[in-house]
C-alpha cells in the first residue's frame, strides 16, 4: 500500500507505479497482488528485475535500438546464462516481449512512467563468493 494519500487503497500495476517512483516501489508493479515476498533474495531478485527493465527502455531511448545482452552483461557486470535468464523470466512475466531469431527484438511492455530509476553501473551490487578483508 501507498503511503501517499493520492494514490487507491488498493491501487493497479500502473497507478501505484506512477505516483510512487521509489526504487522498491516497483514491487507491486512487478508482482501480482497474490504473490507476496517471503524473502531477502526474493526481494533482491525482484529489485534486480526493474533496473533490467528500466535499462532496456534508456539504452532504447538513447541508442535508438534495444540492447543486446552484450550490453546488458557489461552494464550489470552479470555473466552471459545470468542475464539470458532474467530476459526469460521477464518474458515469461509479461513485462517485455522479443522476437524469437531477431537480434536486439526486446520491446518493454510497460509505461516509461511506471518503471524505476535506473541505478548508475557502478552503483549495481556485485555478487562475489570471495570474503572481503
Amino acid at each position: 500500500m501507498c503511503s501517499n494519500a493520492s494514490c487507491q487503497a488498493a491501487p493497479s500495476r500502473t497507478n501505484y507505479a506512477a505516483c510512487c517512483r521509489g526504487f522498491g516501489r516497483i514491487l507491486i508493479q512487478l508482482v501480482s497482488t497474490r504473490d507476496s515476498i517471503k524473502t531477502p533474495v526474493e526481494l533482491a531478485r525482484r529489485l534486480r528485475q526493474g533496473q533490467f527493465l528500466a535499462y532496456i527502455d534508456a539504452y532504447t531511448l538513447v541508442n535508438g535500438r534495444p540492447p543486446a545482452e552484450a550490453d546488458m552483461m557489461r552494464f550489470f557486470r552479470l555473466t552471459p546464462p545470468s542475464v539470458h535468464q532474467m530476459v526469460l523470466t521477464l518474458e515469461q512475466a509479461g513485462l517485455i516481449s522479443r522476437k524469437p531469431g531477431f537480434a536486439r527484438s526486446i520491446v518493454v511492455l510497460l509505461e516509461r512512467s511506471a518503471l524505476p530509476e535506473l541505478l548508475p553501473g557502478h552503483a549495481q551490487p556485485v555478487k562475489t563468493s570471495v570474503q572481503r578483508y
